[in-house]
């Protein structure tokens, strides 16, 4: 919002309101880590404003219902794996749908449930969608993670929360069964009729 030289409105979804506080708190940092930044926005509770344009950015949480009605020009779905439920992300959809050439983001990791949850689904969609652009990255991408510190993180954590959390590999929500990815692998190779 501070870079455009027009009066722009944005929406951004959290899971929770811890989780919006946490991407409040970080643009506050990045505003007050920088003078500059400092001068033209202002951030307040859930509201981040530019002081000359008037644009503004509002950080809503999965747990309210307060984003029916909006019209923005840009909105980012944060975690979305981790929303318990599916109404914020049916509001923001649509809002997203109302203004023509209306950026929707989606940043999440990946969730439990695949093939099930309804985060699937929707990540599924938007794969196959020719107007999308998807993008997926396998295992730690920071270079700030270690080798070494994978290691230590390993033993300590399940398979399944290891390989969802560090690795980005969604995970089936129960047991510790045949993994779902050996399954798909043995039917690709099959040839023939099951």
């Amino acid at each position: 919002i501070y870079s455009s030289p027009r009066k722009i409105r944005g929406c951004c979804g959290a899971a929770s309101k811890e989780q919006a506080r946490l991407i409040r708190n970080a643009i506050d940092t990045l505003v007050r880590g920088n003078a500059w930044l400092h001068k033209l926005v202002d951030v307040q509770n859930y509201n981040v404003k530019n002081k000359v344009t008037g644009s503004e950015l509002i950080i809503l949480s999965s747990d309210e219902n307060t984003s029916y009605g909006e019209i923005a020009e840009f909105v980012i779905c944060d975690e979305l794996t981790h929303w318990k439920k599916r109404d914020l992300w049916d509001s923001l959809l649509t809002t997203a749908g109302k203004k023509k050439n209306c950026i929707l983001t989606v940043i999440t990791n990946a969730g439990i449930g695949r093939g099930t949850a309804w985060q699937w689904s929707v990540r599924e969609e938007l794969r196959k969608m020719s107007n999308c652009h998807f993008s997926c990255l396998n295992g730690p991408q920071a270079s700030w993670i270690t080798k070494e510190m994978l290691e230590q993180q390993k033993p300590l954590l399940s398979d399944s929360s290891y390989r969802r959390l560090w690795m980005n590999f969604w995970t089936t929500e129960t047991g510790s069964g045949i993994d779902l990815d050996d399954v798909d692998e043995a039917m690709s190779c099959h040839e023939g009729p099951v």
